[in-house]
């Protein structure tokens, strides 16, 4: 035993008991380590004394605090939250109710963190890094502070590891070390605390232990693959290419190096100093000018360099720079800085003769001040009495001063001293401002300060020469807030000049490569304030391609990909702020990236490569960086981007990409520019062109010149955005991004200059409203105006894409709400715009798109009105009593008067009144005016969706008539962050008087909206809804009533189906669709080509399975059934107390209310797309219980019939194997129904009859009929019969035979039923069904995708040329055009029929493939059938026009003028045959109007 003074010996009990079990036989090692956990824990207890065991208790804490409030760092609502828990903790509440409580402790937990971040934490963060990455993970907004402060408390842990690393560099030893903790003694760590601690635990004790065993060296930490340690990783170099991989590595070495020039060791402080230098101005820097002298006890640089900016103008011009000058002091004292500056002055002289130049203007003093205490606050006596003075001064404007120099870094210094900080600033204003004539005559425009003061990230301040007071003067710090963070070389590079007059704030990155700036931007007291994000970085070093550097035209393309993994680091740097709640540049509307290339990469512009063809290699590789970072880019909301690359001829390049709306991806938005000389002198962008380019918008603007806040169509961009939606004008270009994706999704590679997509703005038509026309009867005419221009908040467009199934394009309508004004809200002129364009859809038969993002019809009040409306009180004195009337003065109901109704009144004192009875109101649209336009464009849309084709993306909110127009359009694609919804949930909670709901997604998220049927999609963003959207689009027609989108199948036709269902299991439906793979990856094989399924209402009745799908190329619907039993969850509404969720399991292979009406209501849609159905049809019937005949299961079987008899394509119903059709099932879809339409097929392993076996038996083949086949069959039973027939046998022995029947009838019942049921069975199957004539054929599972793919061809091109021919002759039945071809098939082929019901399949397949064979060889003759038919039906028609009553040439005039009119507005361009035609009808009209002239 141990005294209490002395620590617990822990370390030497737990090896003792590790050498014991280790020692002990293998067999038993487990038992006695189970056996010895409790002095085990003990030990570990106490291992390492009382800070190990306080750090134990800390983890624990942060264990706990962690597992219940990272159940909350999510989007998701607090109700949704709760709801997994449920789920999570079935049976369990009080554990939901703990985690639910304690996180509504978060405040108290709060602020017990913070007391333990800083007491616990804060001394060796290193410990804790795994728990605080934990924390700084946290989004919730009463976790902020503590993730702030974590996160400080991370980054001051891993600076600190990157300060040690450059110190160790400097001091000539290994920059890394590995730990000296071996992979065994983790290994026994793990072991020995398997049982004690939990996982992350663990973990965090593994790491603690790796830098406490190590803590003389430093160990490789997971920030290194972070970033932090980019480009330091070399081995195996001198101490002279040390410093020169500080100088040009990509890590952000310039603050450890900064807080290294007060470091005692003179070797180390020396080096600092230099290779600070060099890194801060490389690579403009003389390096052969640079001179380290002593200076007393400091040290003195001397050196020269060139601005960059004006050196690459200047040699763009073939002009020569300015030299600068540039000097570094190392200073205990202020006091000392008159020397300094003497000093400086004459080194300057010296230079200037030299190099024989003025240096007179832009040269640099930096200054280190390596004091402590009040030493470094010493001035000189004149230096005293200005800062006597301006120290009142900064007093009074302290808060400006705390403000202006503020970073999230100052947090992470963790120690007091801000106010010595003012001081120090304050003291160094006085020094400067009392040499301020000296510095200048010197040439001196800017003085930099660091303090390095042994912190790891140190303080910078500075002066710059102000001319317009002649001094350095730190007003003007107050236009750069902010922007002191980087020494004024690096800050010239940054192009931080851009910034200056911008209140922005600074926001470091975590590995201090990128440097963010945040503007708040805000235009007027009633617009949102905007927050933009300057991101800015220097790369320094490239990693190009060896194949890059085979021509200067592949050199520049090398140099654009090369720098894309710095682009990918700044956006994911930009991107963790974005969703950082701890930092500024949190949820930024607007980003801009600059990035400064360092190294010289471009070639030199010559003979063989000339600026056009430099310019144009730089922007079609920019181009294609652009469409690999799209996501990201739109993701961080990047505008701007803007690249600055060295050439070898010392000029510079400008590559400026402008991304609006973050789609852009064509080589239109890319501008390249040179940095040169204007005629004054100035730096500007110089456009250069690529061949065939128009000069970029910036051509001629100073480089330096100060960002403008942003135009109004940007502001229009970003209030959409807060919507978390697209602005309506930006939607074509993120179609154009989605069309790409399909594209290179079909493994077609896209240019980046080609164009997929066209667009033609339609507005109404202002000369008929001018000449007053009813705004609801106005058409639409197209317009060529710049986006953003609308005074009607509802845009229509019709849109031409190339798509991979047309690739000369096809046309649609799309519709979309303008977010930007008045919220997206429906008013009279946007329910116009929107029944006209919906009406221009169904007049072209087009598909016609709506691009729903509103807030229900539009309200408001008479401002005219309200502005000038007084109050008759009851009693002036005391208003509470209320009023009498409202009223207006004489003056001001003449000004408005048009606007109310009002009476006439005059008071008892001669004041005349207008006492207001109604309020009219001079702006259309703020009442009830609105609701009829909302009715106008409900009718307008369901017609359309009974006529054309509509389909809804519901890309923002959806409210009120927003909403009704999604279901009355049918086809909704959802995003799942936005609601549809009738009113919103604080209107509802007003309602019910309580606080009930808590979000609009509540209410018509997703979880309600894709679960009852409303939702067929349900995407990510807008993106995926884009692509959603073209995806549906390629299964129907491009014309409504036009030819399907066949394309060329990439799957074979003629190839097996190769999945079957296991023995014991059941047709699986999506498998038998597109196929599935099994467990060793191996892939089955279903009957639709493979990749070509998109299921629709996914989340909606589970029992039927629906969607769109293709067949060797063929678009087809299919209706498939569910076999396994699912859960139909009916959730409880927090508005009703006494509802309660309610989860109601559905059996497989039954039609439930709801799957009944999901069946009629896709079978509804497919037939309106105009697409062939498929049914795999094994239903066992309908549920009948009382609560499904309640909910309607009759009425919706009956939709289902109603559906299939009105259906227009062909009808394929096919048994799939192990899948049955019984009862009411098979009624609904007989073929009997559509006979001309509907074919139904059975594979060789499927059944249909009226019941099961099972209760066809119970009914037809009872016990008593069993009984007398065992008797008929069953030879004991007749042997015993036998003997009972003998007439010599006694009673008792006829009693005994009696029940030795009885008894053998009893044994064989149970196998005779078996037998009854596969006799039963036998009546089901599929060669019965063919043979009654109620199937067509039996198809092999094996066979049915071949099979079906020729009678789906075949039906396809006998629907075509029926539909010609019907077009013929007016009377025509559809089956009489059918039968017409089919006389011509057989005609061409000796009397072949593809109709034969006595054929098998196989024969029927040769047949079919002939049929598809004939028609596409005898195309012209069967065309010129058609047109015969055609002139017969115009010659009958002629004849009609000759004994027409108006008169025979009238009519045909009449008639002529109709077919012109069609063929203009058909469509927007018709072809060349059309064409002609028109230009034939148009002469035929006009000789004919002559003929009836000259009549006249």
């Amino acid at each position: 035993l141990t005294p209490r003074s002395l620590p617990f010996p822990s370390d030497a009990v737990l090896n003792a008991i590790d050498e014991f079990i280790d020692n002990a036989p293998q067999n038993d090692q487990m038992q006695l380590q189970v056996t010895l956990e409790p002095i085990i824990s003990v030990g570990y207890i106490h291992q390492g004394g009382r800070e190990a065991h306080a750090s134990r208790i800390v983890r624990q804490l942060l264990d706990k605090f962690l597992l219940v409030e990272e159940v909350f760092n999510t989007d998701a609502q607090l109700s949704d939250i709760i709801e997994d828990l449920r789920h999570k903790h079935v049976g369990a509440p009080q554990e939901v109710l703990d985690i639910v409580v304690s996180h509504q402790s978060l405040p108290t937990k709060c602020k017990l963190l913070n007391g333990l971040l800083s007491a616990a934490i804060m001394p060796n963060p290193q410990k804790y890094r795994t728990y605080l990455r934990r924390l700084v993970a946290l989004e919730s907004k009463g976790a902020q502070d503590v993730a702030l402060r974590a996160k400080h408390l991370l980054e001051h842990s891993m600076l600190a590891d990157l300060r040690a690393a450059v110190a160790r560099s400097l001091s000539g030893l290994e920059m890394f070390h590995a730990s000296d903790v071996s992979d065994a003694e983790v290994e026994k760590k793990k072991r020995r605390h398997h049982n004690s601690m939990s996982g992350s635990e663990l973990a965090a004790l593994i790491e603690s232990d790796v830098v406490l065993e190590s803590s003389h060296k430093l160990v490789r930490k997971a920030t290194e693959r972070e970033g932090l340690f980019s480009g330091l990783k070399k081995a195996d170099e001198t101490l002279e290419e040390r410093m020169s991989t500080l100088v040009q590595a990509q890590a952000a070495v310039e603050d450890p190096l900064a807080s290294l020039l007060d470091h005692p060791d003179n070797d180390i402080q020396w080096r600092a100093v230099e290779t600070y230098i060099k890194r801060i101005y490389s690579p403009y820097l003389l390096e052969s000018s640079l001179k380290l002298q002593s200076a007393g006890t400091s040290i003195l640089a001397t050196w020269c360099y060139l601005e960059p900016i004006s050196t690459a103008a200047a040699a763009a011009c073939n002009m020569k720079s300015e030299l600068h000058f540039g000097i570094m002091v190392i200073l205990n004292s202020l006091s000392q800085f008159p020397a300094t500056v003497t000093a400086a002055t004459v080194a300057v002289a010296d230079a200037r003769k030299y190099y024989n130049c003025s240096m007179s203007s832009n040269n640099t003093m930096h200054i280190a001040l390596v004091g402590s205490g009040d030493g470094i606050l010493r001035l000189s006596s004149n230096a005293s009495i200005l800062f006597k003075e301006m120290k009142g001064r900064l007093t009074r404007n302290r808060s400006f001063y705390e403000e202006s120099f503020s970073s999230e870094s100052d947090g992470e210094l963790m120690t007091p001293g801000m106010n010595f900080l003012s001081t120090l600033k304050s003291a160094a204003a006085s020094a400067v401002a009392a040499e301020a004539s000296v510095l200048k005559a010197a040439g001196f425009e800017t003085v930099s300060f660091v303090r390095p003061a042994g912190k790891i990230l140190p303080q910078r301040f500075g002066f710059i020469w102000q001319p317009e007071v002649q001094t350095f003067d730190l007003v003007e710090q107050k236009k750069r807030r902010g922007l002191w963070q980087v020494e004024p070389p690096i800050a010239s590079l940054l192009d931080l000049q851009k910034l200056k007059g911008l209140a922005s704030l600074y926001c470091p990155s975590r590995t201090r490569q990128w440097h963010l700036f945040v503007v708040t931007e805000k235009t007027g007291v009633r617009t949102a304030a905007l927050r933009r994000v300057f991101l800015r970085g220097l790369v320094r070093k490239l990693d190009l391609y060896p194949e890059a550097k085979s021509s200067n035209v592949s050199m520049c393309s090398g140099v654009i990909a090369s720098i894309k993994p710095h682009l990918t680091a700044a956006l994911e740097e930009l991107e963790r702020a974005q969703f950082d709640d701890t930092s500024r540049a949190r949820s930024a509307d607007w980003a801009h990236i600059y990035l400064c290339v360092l190294p010289t990469c471009l070639p030199a512009a010559g003979k063989d490569l000339g600026h056009a063809e430099m310019a144009g290699a730089l922007r079609a590789a920019t181009a294609e960086v652009l469409l690999r970072c799209g996501a990201q880019l739109r993701r961080t909301a990047v505008s701007c981007l803007e690249l600055r690359l060295a050439a070898v001829d010392g000029t510079a390049w400008r590559i400026c990409v402008s991304l609006p709306s973050g789609f852009e991806s064509d080589l239109e938005h890319i501008d390249i520019y040179r940095e040169a000389l204007d005629q004054a002198g100035q730096a500007v962008y110089a456009p250069q062109p690529a061949a065939g380019a128009r000069p970029g918008p910036l051509a001629g603007h100073l480089l330096g010149k100060v960002y403008e806040p942003l135009e109004t169509l940007q502001r229009k961009r970003l209030s959409a955005r807060r919507l978390r939606t697209t602005y309506c004008y930006d939607f074509p270009a993120l179609f154009e991004t989605a069309l790409r994706e399909v594209w290179e999704s079909t493994g077609a590679h896209v240019p980046a200059a080609a164009k997929l997509l066209e667009v033609e703005e339609y507005v109404l038509n202002e000369t008929s409203l001018q000449n007053g026309k009813s705004i609801w009867n106005v058409d639409l005419v197209p317009i060529s105006r710049p986006p953003g221009q609308n005074s009607i908040g509802m845009i229509a467009w019709i849109w031409t894409m190339k798509v991979p199934e047309k690739p000369e394009g096809r046309q649609i309508v799309v519709i979309a709400n303008d977010a930007s004004h008045s919220a997206g809200s429906f008013g009279p002129k946007e329910d116009a715009v929107f029944k006209a364009a919906t009406e221009l859809g169904l007049k072209r038969k087009l598909p016609i798109i709506y691009l729903s993002v509103n807030s229900g019809a539009r309200f408001g009040l008479a401002e005219e009105v309200r502005s000038k409306f007084k109050i008759a009180w009851i009693n002036d004195s005391d208003p509470a009593k209320g009023f009498q009337y409202l009223y207006l003065e004489d003056a001001d109901y003449e000004s408005i008067k048009a606007s109310v109704k009002a009476e006439s009144f005059t008071t008892e004192y001669g004041e005349k009144r207008w006492i207001l009875t109604d309020i009219i109101g001079a702006e259309d649209g703020i009442g009830a005016e609105c609701l009829s336009g909302s009715g106008a464009i409900a009718t307008a849309f369901s017609k359309a969706y009974h006529e054309g084709f509509t389909l809804t993306f519901v890309t923002g909110r959806a409210i009120g008539i927003g909403a009704y127009l999604s279901r009355l359009g049918h086809r909704v694609i959802q995003r799942v962050d936005q609601p549809i919804i009738l009113t919103g949930y604080a209107a509802l909670n007003k309602l019910l008087g309580k606080e009930v709901y808590t979000s609009h997604m509540q209410l018509g998220g997703p979880k309600v909206m894709g679960n009852n049927g409303v939702s067929h999609c349900l995407v990510e963003d807008d993106v995926s809804g884009a692509m959603a959207i073209i995806k549906w689009l390629s299964y129907v027609p491009c014309r409504v009533g036009g030819a399907l989108p066949i394309t060329k199948p990439v799957d074979p036709v003629d190839r097996d189906v190769t999945y079957y269902p296991e023995k014991e299991e059941k047709l699986d439906p999506r498998a038998a669709i597109t196929g599935k793979s099994k467990s060793n990856g191996e892939p089955l094989l279903g009957m639709f080509d493979d990749g070509e399924w998109s299921e629709l209402q996914a989340g909606w009745a589970k029992t039927v399975v629906t969607g769109h799908a293709r067949l060797g190329g063929i678009p087809v619907g299919v209706v498939a059934v569910e076999v396994d039993t699912v859960s139909m969850n009916v959730p409880a509404d927090p508005g009703d107390s006494t509802s309660s969720e309610k989860s109601v399991a559905q059996a497989g292979q039954v039609w439930f209310p709801d799957s009944a009406l999901k069946t009629a209501q896709a079978i509804e849609e497919f037939d309106l797309e105009g697409l062939p159905l498929f049914i795999l049809a094994n239903w066992r019937g309908f549920s009948g219980g009382m609560r499904d005949l309640f909910d309607g299961v009759l009425q919706n079987g009956a939709r289902i019939v109603e559906a299939l008899r009105v259906y227009k394509g062909p009808i394929y119903i096919y048994l799939p194997p192990k899948c049955e059709l019984r009862g009411g099932a098979w009624a609904v879809i007989d073929t009997k129904i559509n006979p001309e339409r509907i074919e139904m097929y059975a594979d060789t392993t499927a059944r249909g009859g009226v019941l099961e076996p099972e209760g066809m038996v119970e009914i037809k083949y009872r016990d008593s009929q069993l009984i007398k086949t065992i008797h008929r069959l069953d030879p004991v039973v007749q042997a015993l019969k036998r003997e009972e027939g003998n007439a010599s046998m006694n009673p008792a022995a006829k009693h005994g035979n009696d029940s030795a029947i009885q008894a053998r009838q009893q044994t064989l019942l149970h196998p005779y039923r078996a037998v009854a049921v596969g006799f039963a069975d036998m009546h089901d199957k599929a060669e019965r069904m063919k043979a009654k004539g109620i199937v067509r054929k039996v198809v092999p599972w094996k066979h049915a995708r071949r099979f079906f793919y020729w009678r789906l061809k075949k039906a396809v091109i006998e629907d075509t040329l029926a539909r010609s021919i019907i077009s013929t002759r007016e009377g025509m039945s559809f089956q009489e055009g059918k039968d017409l071809v089919a006389s011509w098939y057989t005609e061409s082929n000796n009397g072949s029929n593809t109709e034969s019901p006595n054929t098998d399949w196989e024969q029927e397949v040769l047949e079919l493939a002939r049929f598809v064979k004939w028609s596409e060889s005898e195309g012209p003759k069967i065309q010129a059938k058609i047109e015969a038919l055609q002139a017969k039906s115009a010659t009958r028609i002629l004849k009609e026009f000759m004994s027409s009553e108006v008169g025979p040439v009238h009519a045909l005039v009449e008639a002529i003028k109709e077919i012109s009119n069609n063929l203009q507005t058909g469509e927007t361009s018709i072809s060349a045959a059309d064409s002609r035609a028109l230009d034939v009808l148009k002469e035929t009209r006009n000789k004919l109007q002559n003929l009836m002239t000259d009549d006249l």
